[in-house]
């Protein structure tokens, strides 16, 4: 099949364009996927810490995270870890705690790019891991997914090198990667699951069911099972969009984000919508081939597209009134600059010094290394 579909985007225009919009990679830089990811989590920790905020009962004597109770399942912890969750679970610090994670959950969702937000998701993460033995009723896999991805890119935004980036944005796709395989291959297990009677079976059930859902199952069990099957195929085989190029990463990735908005709608899980995808701009970048990773950074340089590799368009040799320099995103003249035939800067512009040559295409060097990761 995915033969089949390489040869359909290779053919005529009318199918590649066709095919353009449903298949193939998305491209995404390495900053646009944590900036993407770090907002989407943000949104989970919001509507956590906002849900907490609005039931302080359940923390109260006779609620479901009475902490007077709840503590003896740490019974077997150290000394000082009791201590700590100890103090966490009081209920001025809880609620201290959940209040400035709602004031670095809004912060993140505002635009910016500074290290300062490396910090605010860190905190996030760790406060989120703090507050999480405490409060173990209303917490769940989406809270793990969020705490997880707020960690890594805090850890991003404050890396030293794009090499660190890089692995913090494919540990958490590898992440992703497994909470669907992991899922779907356990699911194998289940009978219930392999004859498609399971998804009749949870919508029965009092915490994740939905009447009007197990009717239409029971009305309509072909399509029930049929639909139980498809989310064990999507689940088991999640990293096909690795394969070809990430010629499938778009129809995966929309029949998840689709999976999630199901579940939030039919079985109450309203924030792993977006905790589980927060993980996928950083899927987006790791399937995309590395040949079109810098078209999503390089908007102000023109482009040619003859080719996977899109080769740029050379600038002008002199700058004149008729025909000025071309204009960096932040407005100020680019400086002329010689190229060979094929548009590539051979030097920098001349600027009097000794060294001025040299330092010109070590810049022009780091700047395509930096775009072309």
């Amino acid at each position: 099949m995915l033969a089949r579909l390489a040869k359909l985007r290779a053919s005529g225009h009318t199918a590649r364009a066709a095919l353009s919009a449903l298949t193939g990679p998305l491209p995404v830089s390495r900053s646009q996927a944590i900036g993407a990811s770090e907002r989407i989590a943000a949104v989970t920790s919001l509507l956590s810490s906002l849900e907490h905020l609005t039931t302080p009962d359940q923390k109260r004597p006779g609620g479901l995270n009475d902490w007077a109770l709840a503590r003896y399942g740490h019974a077997h912890s150290g000394r000082p870890l009791r201590k700590l969750l100890d103090f966490v679970a009081d209920e001025r610090t809880s609620r201290t705690l959940h209040a400035a994670r709602v004031a670095a959950s809004a912060a993140l969702l505002l635009p910016g790019d500074s290290r300062a937000r490396g910090a605010a998701n860190l905190f996030l993460g760790l406060s989120g891991a703090l507050l999480y033995p405490t409060q173990r009723y209303g917490t769940d896999g989406s809270d793990q997914a969020s705490n997880l991805v707020q960690t890594a890119t805090g850890m991003a935004r404050l890396a030293p090198s794009p090499a660190a980036q890089d692995a913090l944005v494919w540990y958490v796709a590898l992440q992703s990667n497994l909470s669907y395989v992991v899922s779907g291959w356990i699911k194998l297990l289940g009978k219930d699951w392999r004859t498609g009677s399971a998804l009749t079976g949870v919508m029965r059930t009092r915490t994740y069911g939905h009447e009007k859902v197990w009717r239409l199952t029971r009305r309509h069990p072909r399509s029930a099972r049929a639909l139980a099957h498809g989310v064990l195929a999507m689940e088991c085989l999640f990293p096909v969009l690795y394969l070809k190029g990430g010629l499938l990463t778009r129809p995966v990735i929309a029949a998840v984000a689709a999976f999630h908005v199901a579940n939030g709608s039919v079985m109450g899980l309203g924030r792993f919508i977006p905790a589980f995808t927060a993980m996928h701009p950083m899927v987006a970048y790791t399937s995309t081939p590395r040949s079109l990773r810098w078209t999503a950074t390089a908007t102000s340089w023109p482009t040619t597209a003859r080719s996977a590799g899109r080769a740029r368009a050379p600038w002008p040799s002199s700058c004149t009134d008729s025909a000025p320099c071309p204009r960096t995103s932040a407005g100020t003249p680019r400086p002329s600059t010689p190229t060979d035939a094929s548009g590539w800067p051979t030097a920098g512009p001349a600027t009097g010094r000794a060294d001025g040559t040299l330092r010109r295409r070590t810049t022009w060097a780091n700047r395509w290394t930096t775009w072309s990761i």
